[in-house]
């Protein structure tokens, strides 16, 4: 009986977005300890070609933004999420989107960045 719970837990959790894993353990950690999780503020960026990627954890609510550091070129962002939805973001030279609110358990997964020194570059469509 035991091997069939663990077969069908498993079976349940292939599908599943690390996002979704993480919620998971979160969850069984606080039901089995009593104690409830705290995110702390953190922040991390990196440079995909001229765009500063932020993202991280403000009152315990994640965020993320994304900053055109260019003084001449324009620059269209892709984010894919750990569900697999996707958004994009043109950006114009020294323009940055503003912080917007991300899932604690839906985060960026990848992130790919075109600039060029024309507004055409919004046009260009990119598949994850």
């Amino acid at each position: 009986m035991k091997s069939l719970f663990v077969g069908l837990v498993a079976f349940a959790i292939g599908g599943c977005s690390t996002g979704d894993l993480r919620m998971l353990n979160d969850a069984l950690y606080e039901a089995t300890t009593g104690n409830v999780l705290v995110f702390d503020d953190q922040r991390d960026s990196e440079y995909i070609d001229d765009v500063k990627v932020v993202t991280g954890v403000s009152n315990g609510n994640g965020f993320m933004y994304f900053d055109n550091t260019s003084d001449n070129n324009y620059c269209r962002v892709w984010a894919l999420f750990e569900d697999g939805s996707q958004r994009a973001f043109n950006l114009d030279p020294n323009e940055d989107t503003g912080s917007m609110y991300v899932d604690l358990y839906n985060q960026i997964d990848e992130v790919t960045a075109l600039c060029e020194d024309s507004r055409d570059v919004f046009d260009f469509d990119f598949e994850f």
